[in-house]
């Protein structure tokens, strides 16, 4: 992650690693370089993984694959990214606590509390 950042330019906020999923709070000069960033940071992450661990389980709800496959055979990401822009000020703080509280609920320190948005409401604003 660090690489990457630096390598594009862009400034990582706050993350947290879950079981299945990450979340990041980024920001960087353009929308190209986040891309890149995006890119690169998940191509490296899932080339590391996959040689530690080169069978069982992976991410996102991707199959395992044989130690013995073809590199453009395997898949690490079960879905594709999810981004969105947020503002500075309050987005900005409620995405920073939701993804705090990620952290906590990953680590078994609080108890996990389901998010569900109604329509056309920001599945941010309350988490706190």
């Amino acid at each position: 992650m660090k690489k990457a950042s630096w390598l594009f330019k862009v400034r990582v906020y706050e993350y947290a690693v879950a079981s299945n999923h990450l979340h990041l709070l980024v920001k960087g000069p353009d929308r190209e370089s986040i891309q890149n960033f995006f890119r690169v940071f998940a191509g490296h992450t899932a080339q590391r993984i996959l040689k530690l661990c080169p069978l069982g389980p992976v991410a996102g709800g991707a199959f395992p694959h044989p130690i013995g496959c073809k590199k453009n055979q395997r898949k690490f990401w079960g879905f594709l990214i999810y981004s969105r822009v947020v503002t500075w000020g309050h987005e900005y703080s409620a995405v920073r606590r939701y993804i705090e509280r990620n952290t906590l609920e990953a680590l078994n320190l609080i108890a996990y509390r389901p998010r569900t948005a109604k329509r056309g409401e920001n599945k941010y604003a309350n988490s706190s």
